[in-house]
């Protein structure tokens, strides 16, 4: 037996506040006297009234008091400790993205600590407590703990997460317990396979947004956002779009209850960093209500043909929306920097490209690009790389190929048994293609598959080259490709608080991501902070989650299992009004 709310003692002034009133009632004594003598009876009576007479045990008096304790007890939230209670315990919390939810005060996560912390007073002294924050990773605050103040203020110092829970992370966890003499708890909105859960969702009435996606042409942008409505009635969804920080216009859409809708916005400014989209609607969770997307003139990739003259290259180009072609030949070449693209056809620059990706077409014989002798008409191997994919495995005719070696970092595209006849590589931190041949002097062009293998291999060149990618989830690690003549480098996050990381690697990664918004990367070519080569922008949302805040496990039977705390709460307040209403029964025949 224990008690949950030690300041429930003060109740117990109550009594002795009953007791002072049945002592100070005044004393009737019931006297026959003429009626001339009313006046003086009245007298007695006001008399009696201010001496301290004996409490007269009445059943109104015991009631009273019965009353009182009652109260007592229900306030100190007495409770009874099952078998269970000695056992050794594992608490686990879940401080996911979903617990993020307010449709308990004053959210899920703060609802689920309270109730973790009563729980522990509740256990036996001596009972070894581990605590578990759960998350995108299970973190052990405390293991094997028996000092019950100790848990319970790392309890209360649980931060909220913006990750999505990782279920595999709790089941590893559980699985590596496997121990009947332990007993796992888990506080949050889920119910998941262990002994005892107490879920904290009252409902799960959300609009949460999917996806928000920008589309750049040659001359505008447009949006579509994509939300589901998880309320048990449709909804008409108001949705606002916002380029650069800058309110830019509200649609709406109505959407059926369980169901997805998308919501579409046109004729946007092609040039904004980053747009974002909010719904407007208030519902339980606010930090999926918005969703934030990456555009920049960065977007238009530039790219430099160095060629004397390439139609095939130069016509695929012209038909990409997304490249600004810049051409000259290779008696006109003098150093280039800030295109994202460099295709030198069969010509090799003396001086090294810094801050772009490479395309070789058929290169030189010289340095890095020495060949181990000639190849005619090959019977090569299609590889199982990135720029082949969707296309058939079948060969196109080479007249003529360069032999290359087989290097540990060079990826093959097609290969012969001697060597490599096109593979990729890095740069430290650029992507390289060689193809060792011209494609004039293959039949490739001709074949249908010629624009899809182009526009992967230009893909993949002009992909995002300071960070992996422009889109990530709360609690991602971003990988940042610093160039090599940046002199600084610093990261600022969407509360404006800015971070410096290291140029002296190729390669930095960033963990900071916690909260959700626009982050910019600026890179700068001098110690002032007003000298930047160039900034970048990356995008953190929501994590995507699957249907529904609070989910259910497969195989996970309906409600939690036997607890090892007995309340009495309940039973006490039921027995406080009966009281109440026999005491107001006999309080009415007393004045009949």
């Amino acid at each position: 037996m224990g008690i949950t709310y030690i300041s429930g003692l003060f109740s117990l002034l109550g009594l002795v506040f009953i007791v002072v009133l049945y002592m100070l009632r005044p004393k009737k004594e019931l006297v026959e006297i003429p009626s001339t003598y009313l006046w003086k009876q009245i007298s007695d009576e006001l008399t009696n009234a201010k001496k301290i007479e004996k409490v007269r045990k009445t059943l109104l008096f015991f009631l009273d008091v019965l009353i009182a304790v009652l109260i007592t007890v229900f306030l100190l939230g007495v409770f009874f400790q099952g078998e269970n209670a000695s056992l050794d315990t594992v608490i686990i919390i879940d401080a996911g993205f979903s617990m993020n939810s307010t449709d308990v005060a004053p959210s899920r996560l703060e609802k689920a600590k309270e109730l973790a912390s009563q729980y522990v007073d509740r256990l036996d002294d001596g009972v070894e407590i581990t605590l578990v924050r759960v998350g995108k990773e299970a973190k052990e605050l405390y293991s094997k703990e028996t000092d019950k103040n100790s848990i319970k203020a790392a309890i209360s110092a649980i931060d909220k997460s913006y990750a999505l829970t990782s279920l595999e992370e709790i089941f590893s966890y559980v699985n590596a317990i496997n121990n009947d003499k332990v007993r796992v708890v888990y506080f949050g909105d889920r119910e998941l396979p262990v002994d005892e859960v107490v879920n904290v969702a009252v409902n799960n009435d959300n609009l949460r947004m999917l996806n928000f996606k920008v589309k750049k042409s040659s001359d505008s942008a447009n949006a579509a956002a994509v939300i589901e409505n998880e309320y048990s009635e449709d909804i008409n969804v108001e949705v606002s779009i916002y380029q650069d920080d800058l309110y830019s216009g509200t649609e709406s859409v109505l959407i059926k209850a369980g169901e997805v809708g998308n919501v579409l916005f046109s004729s946007l400014d092609k040039n904004a960093r980053v747009y974002k989209a909010v719904i407007e609607n208030k519902d339980i969770n606010p930090y999926d209500n918005s969703y934030y997307d990456v555009g920049s003139s960065a977007d238009i990739k530039k790219v430099a043909l160095i060629s004397e003259g390439n139609y095939f290259v130069e016509k695929f180009l012209s038909l990409r929306d997304d490249v600004e072609l810049s051409k000259a030949k290779p008696s006109e070449y003098v150093k280039l920097s800030g295109y994202d693209l460099y295709i030198f056809d069969s010509f090799v620059p003396e001086v090294t490209v810094t801050d772009g990706s490479v395309l070789m077409l058929d290169p030189p014989d010289t340095g890095e690009y020495k060949k181990l002798g000639d190849i005619v008409n090959p019977d090569y191997k299609v590889e199982d790389h990135i720029v082949n994919r969707f296309i058939e495995k079948k060969r196109a005719s080479i007249a003529r190929s360069k032999v290359y070696e087989k290097k540990p970092d060079y990826e093959p595209i097609y290969s012969v048994k001697e060597g490599l006849l096109a593979y990729s590589t890095k740069d430290g931190f650029r992507e390289k293609i060689v193809f060792g041949f011209d494609f004039r002097y293959t039949d490739m062009p001709l074949d249908s598959s010629f624009p899809i293998l182009m526009n992967n291999v230009v893909s993949y060149l002009m992909q995002n080259r300071v960070t992996d990618k422009n889109r990530y989830s709360s609690e991602d690690v971003v990988e940042i490709r610093v160039p090599v003549d940046a002199k600084r480098a610093t990261v600022v996050k969407p509360n404006e608080v800015e971070s410096d990381i290291s140029v002296e690697k190729d390669v930095v990664y960033y963990l900071d991501t916690m909260a959700i918004g626009a982050y910019k990367i600026a890179l700068h070519s001098g110690s002032d902070d007003s000298d930047y080569v160039t900034s970048y922008h990356f995008v953190v949302n929501p994590p995507n989650l699957t249907s529904g805040g609070g989910n259910e496990v497969e195989g996970v039977a309906d409600g939690s299992s036997e607890v090892d705390t007995y309340t009495m709460n309940d039973y006490i307040g039921m027995a406080i009004l009966l009281l109440l209403l026999i005491e107001l029964f006999v309080r009415h025949k007393k004045r009949k």
